[in-house]
């Protein structure tokens, strides 16, 4: 198997390194260098942490944008977006937290109002049904606007 090595683009001219004292928009934390950020990233137990601490650490030791895109893997954006991060919250920021999602539909007291309806079975007289179907659950309780069950309408 031959092994070449890739060679990082030579855009020298046009661009700037992070760490000069000109007017770059975006600073990195002074209390961390390239060490101490490597020293975390070897701590670090999720990958993708890991990933973006060695893209800081190329940084901290006066690697271009570009150079610390390429080496993240990234555009020059998400290196941007990655700093601010690591700015803001030090190394634990740059762990993917989960997504907060969509919230729930029902609350715990209409949920509950609910599980009693399907334990006690409909009332024929009452709700014109013999047994529960999704479709008259929505008509009758009038809360449920999607289900997640396999028989969905």
């Amino acid at each position: 198997m031959i092994v070449t090595q890739r060679r990082l683009p030579t855009l020298a001219a046009f661009d700037s390194t992070w760490r000069h004292t000109g007017g770059l928009p975006c600073r990195s934390r002074s209390d961390f260098d390239a060490i101490s950020v490597r020293a975390a990233a070897r701590r670090s137990k999720d990958g993708a942490q890991l990933r973006r601490l060695l893209t800081l650490a190329a940084i901290y030791d006066g690697s271009s944008r570009t150079e610390a895109a390429w080496i993240g893997g990234v555009t020059l954006q998400i290196v941007r977006d990655w700093v601010l991060t690591f700015n803001a919250a030090g190394p634990d920021g740059l762990i993917d937290r989960k997504a907060p999602g969509k919230p729930p539909l029902l609350n715990a007291a209409h949920r509950a109002a609910l599980i009693g309806a399907i334990e006690r079975g409909p009332i024929p007289a009452a709700h014109g049904v013999g047994r529960w179907r999704i479709i008259d659950l929505r008509s009758c309780f009038g809360m449920i606007s999607r289900c997640r069950s396999r028989g969905q309408r």
